[in-house]
């Protein structure tokens, strides 16, 4: 018996192949459902705790809107009417109106254990609809456990599942109110909709749904392809042309891992085509910009058109041993358009196209070999030439891999000397300045290369000094570019003698004009005048600066409008702040109450109200580097997620 027959085994039968297959493809499926559940379960927690967390934040951001100072004065249903009450509860309204996913926002007390409504934004009811408000010092009964926990803990509460009341089903966050002082005087409760909660998880459910399917469907391919696979063994003796194949692509593979560049690429991958295949010759064209090809034959580059007709001239020299040598120029065309291989036999010549497809299966280039083969071509021809092509895909996409990486780096290298234009921008500190009775300092700690923060400040006359600070909406160079033309109008409106809320409202005007983004700016402008120790401002949507009188810490919450470049025609309002001997004012962006941690816990305003009062008798600039080190070790391995900035200004006294 031959070497070759020795090789041989008995095949097995269709009945078992078939079982075999079956069982390979219900244990496909068990992996496969059993991951989908698994994803399924995560993606599902992950959502309800984005919903929990994002419903927390809301409860806290409502909590901090409300006059801690003035809550404990609404004890009477009378007071409903009353300018106060109305006032006191617009924050609440605010919340609602802005996201209509609210369904409720509320306060509420613990009295002798009970709980009892005090502040109530439900809008009011349209006509034949039931009213669910509640009165002032409503019992709430039975109250949600959670609220109750708030209450006793005077701690932010987020309900672990829905809940039902009188009112419908929920799920709730509650905060903490306090006064300025710290005092605790009751909760914030904001009540989401449980048809938007279910909504949620339904897309979720939907797609685990799918994925089922989708497992399924995948089990059975490849019981199937196995089954086919099983079902027609291949002959013992094609088992050395395979080798063959392998050895001449690993040879192809080890002589592109040596070479880097189309123009050393191309030249030897046509070589080792040629040998490989045992070919005549072999030729490759690449599709390049502007309508044009580069073609490679035994190591030439020839730039050529890519017009049907010049295809046909760059190959017709090159293939002079066939009779009609339009047949292979209309030949290369063919498989560039439908992205298959070709095969054309003349005579003893047989002359294979294949195409080069990239990712989005559109064909870039097409490999072309001449072979002397009397008896034409097979499979395995087909299969190798496909591979080789394949080969001068991977060459293609590393050479312009290649070239995006430099060009990234380019690209960085524009960004790092942007960032030096960026920050070159902001002023420094004049000398003279520290002989005028305060000091003053600034710094700004983009996250990315390019940030969106500003500040500024200079000298008006009489004595006068303007004081800004600003944030843009986004990031990179579009926030740059905002940031540099917000920050050109307010220094240009400023030098000519307008008012804060002059200045505010003319910026605004101009930012608003062929704003496509719709980009917009948080703007807090100052002027202080040093001779009457008076300060003039307005805040277009910013944070609220903090004024710090003998350790004590006051957020600047008057005269705040909208930011600067949502909508032309904004009216915006100033207001005075006396500024004494010894005061301190600190201005910074949210890149410092909102610096969170790996966790996701954020610095917090009392954090940063508490570090400021801490170091009031320090330097301007000591305090802002005693803030950017407390902001460091908080946020610890976590990135960057905002620009920081911050600009303090401290009274002699």
């Amino acid at each position: 018996m031959s070497a070759l027959r020795q090789l041989k085994r008995p095949l097995p039968t269709e009945r078992a192949i078939f079982w075999h297959c079956v069982f390979i493809a219900l244990l496909a499926f068990a992996l496969l459902a059993s991951v989908s559940g698994m994803v399924y379960a995560l993606a599902k927690t992950a959502l309800i705790n984005e919903i929990r967390d994002g419903l927390k934040r809301t409860a806290l951001v409502a909590a901090a809107s409300v006059d801690g100072n003035g809550h404990s004065r609404f004890s009477d249903p009378a007071q409903e009417q009353s300018d106060e009450y109305l006032q006191a509860i617009l924050p609440l309204q605010k919340i609602i109106y802005a996201d209509d996913q609210i369904a409720f926002a509320y306060s509420a007390v613990l009295r002798d254990g009970k709980v009892y409504f005090v502040l109530d934004a439900t809008p009011a009811p349209a006509p034949g609809q039931e009213d669910d408000s509640v009165a002032i010092m409503q019992l709430y009964d039975p109250p949600p456990p959670d609220l109750v926990k708030a209450l006793r803990e005077q701690s932010a509460v987020v309900t672990e599942d829905l809940y039902t009341d009188e009112w419908g089903t929920f799920i709730s966050a509650y905060a903490p109110i306090r006064q300025t002082d710290g005092t605790f005087v009751g909760s914030v409760g904001v009540d989401l909709k449980v048809d938007n909660y279910q909504a949620r998880l339904a897309s979720i459910q939907k797609a685990s749904y799918f994925a089922a399917a989708a497992s399924a469907l995948i089990a059975i391919m490849i019981g199937l392809a196995m089954y086919w696979q099983k079902k027609t063994d291949r002959n013992i003796i094609l088992l050395g042309r395979q080798f063959r194949i392998t050895d001449g692509l690993l040879n192809v593979t080890q002589a592109m891992g040596a070479s880097v560049g189309l123009t050393q690429l191309m030249p030897m991958l046509v070589q080792k085509a040629s040998q490989v295949m045992n070919a005549k010759s072999a030729k490759i064209f690449i599709a390049q910009e502007q309508g044009r090809f580069h073609s490679w034959q035994s190591g030439n580059e020839v730039l050529t058109s890519v017009t049907d007709e010049s295809l046909r001239l760059a190959v017709e020299p090159s293939v002079t041993s066939l009779e009609d040598a339009s047949v292979n120029s209309e030949l290369l065309q063919q498989a560039m358009r439908e992205g298959e291989l070709r095969v054309q036999t003349i005579k003893h010549t047989a002359v294979m196209a294949s195409p080069i497809v990239d990712r989005r299966k559109q064909a870039i280039g097409v490999l072309e070999l001449t072979i002397d083969q009397s008896d034409g071509v097979d499979d395995d021809d087909e299969v190798l030439l496909t591979a080789l092509g394949a080969q001068a895909k991977v060459a293609i996409e590393r050479d312009r891999l290649t070239n995006m990486v430099v060009k990234q780096r380019q690209f960085e290298e524009s960004l790092k000397f942007a960032q030096t234009i960026q920050l070159g921008m902001l002023p420094k500190v004049p000398e003279h300045w520290r002989a005028l009775g305060f000091d003053l300092a600034a710094g700004l700690w983009p996250a990315k290369m390019i940030g969106g923060d500003f500040y500024d400040f200079f000298e008006l006359e009489h004595s006068k000094l303007c004081l800004v600070i600003a944030d843009v909406s986004g990031k990179g160079v579009p926030a740059a570019l905002f940031m540099a033309k917000a920050m050109t109008l307010i220094r240009a409106f400023a030098s000519v003698g307008r008012s804060p809320q002059q200045i505010l409202h003319a910026a605004n005007e101009e930012l608003c004009m062929d704003n496509a983004g719709s980009m917009f700016v948080t703007v807090f402008v100052a002027i202080w005048d040093r001779t009457k120790g008076e300060m003039c401002y307005a805040n277009g949507g910013h944070n609220a600066p903090l004024l710090v009188r003998q350790r004590t810490v006051r957020e600047l919450t008057d005269a705040c409008s909208v930011p600067l470049g949502t909508m032309a025609g904004m009216s915006f309002e100033e207001t005075n702040e006396a500024v004494q001997p010894g005061d301190l004012l600190y201005l910074f962006t949210d890149g410092v109450n909102e610096a969170m941690n790996i966790t996701h816990d954020e610095f917090g305003d009392k954090r940063t109200q508490a570090l400021v009062s801490v170091n009031a008798d320090v330097t301007s600039a000591a305090l802002i580097e005693n803030v950017l080190d407390a902001l460091r070790v908080h946020a610890g391995s976590a990135e960057q997620s905002d620009d920081i900035t911050m600009l303090v200004l401290k009274v002699d006294a």
